[in-house]
């Protein structure tokens, strides 16, 4: 059986440890931890409990913020998002069912939906196959007045 001294020797030739941890120095390390956390904790519910009697001190209860009626400050949370959507959508869809005057002056105006698809129908179905391109400002022609003639538009230009 080969001595102890001979043993470390090898150890340190071929790189191995040649001593064990300290178990004492582990154990403090953990003990030393804990305490540390507890003061932590400890300091915690002082601090609260200073701030808790320096409120109430004050003539305010702690949840004195909580209770009080202020408006929160936007964006608020919605109380009844579901109804919210559904007015939203309501109001959306009688904007696509209406008709309305979107440039009077210009002779602008905006058709259901439904309408507008009619309309393309009947305009494809009439011989042209090609969707009627919306004229500029400039070559739009509106009537002012019942029976008033149309007047001519501007020549279109073909594109290749």
């Amino acid at each position: 059986m080969p001595d102890q001294a001979s043993a470390a020797a090898h150890q340190r030739e071929h790189g191995h440890e040649i001593a064990d941890i300290n178990g004492w120095q582990v154990v403090w390390s953990g003990l030393g931890l804990l305490v540390s956390l507890i003061a932590a904790v400890l300091l915690a519910f002082g601090v609260l409990r200073y701030f808790e009697t320096t409120r109430t001190a004050a003539g305010r209860s702690p949840r004195a913020s909580l209770d009080s009626a202020q408006t929160p400050l936007e964006p608020r949370l919605q109380s009844a998002p579901a109804n919210d959507l559904a007015a939203y959508r309501a109001e959306k869809a009688a904007l696509l069912e209406s008709y309305r005057w979107i440039d009077q002056p210009a002779g602008s105006v905006q058709i259901p939906i439904e309408r507008a698809m009619q309309l393309m129908v009947e305009r494809s179905a009439a011989g042209s196959a090609e969707p009627r391109r919306s004229p500029t400002p400039n070559q739009a022609t509106v009537d002012r007045a019942p029976g008033a003639a149309r007047q001519p538009k501007a020549p279109r230009s073909t594109r290749r």
